[in-house]
């Protein structure tokens, strides 16, 4: 059993990167998620465009808002592409991702520095 998805190349420019990723079915993940029609859990996107955004980008803090839709499950045995875009001076990191034509993930998280919390 494995982790991670499979690196099969990446490019960064700027405040951009760009991902191909194979996600092999030995991927832990998988198991009992479902018997029948195994998917990716939604959490294992986030936390690998977060810990990929961290790879490509200075993101300090840590994150603090979320935004996203899942609107395809994510199968085994898929390449995908993951896209990233970090907007520095909003501290917010943009995410997608493909499988071809379809769209597994897609979303944007926002880091802050600040601890506790803000009265409303």
């Amino acid at each position: 059993m494995t982790r991670e998805p499979t690196l099969l190349s990446e490019a960064c420019h700027g405040q951009k990167a760009n991902l191909r990723l194979f996600v092999p079915s030995s991927l832990v993940f998988f198991q009992g998620h479902f018997r029948d029609f195994p998917i990716l859990p939604g959490v294992v996107q986030l936390d690998w465009a977060i810990r990929h955004g961290r790879r490509h980008f200075t993101i300090p803090g840590h994150p603090a808002t979320l935004k996203v839709k899942f609107p395809t499950p994510l199968r085994p045995e898929t390449e995908i592409t993951l896209a990233l875009t970090f907007e520095p001076e909003r501290q917010r990191l943009r995410f997608e991702c493909r499988g071809g034509a379809l769209l597994h993930a897609i979303g944007e998280i926002g880091f802050t520095t600040r601890i506790g919390f803000r009265k409303r």
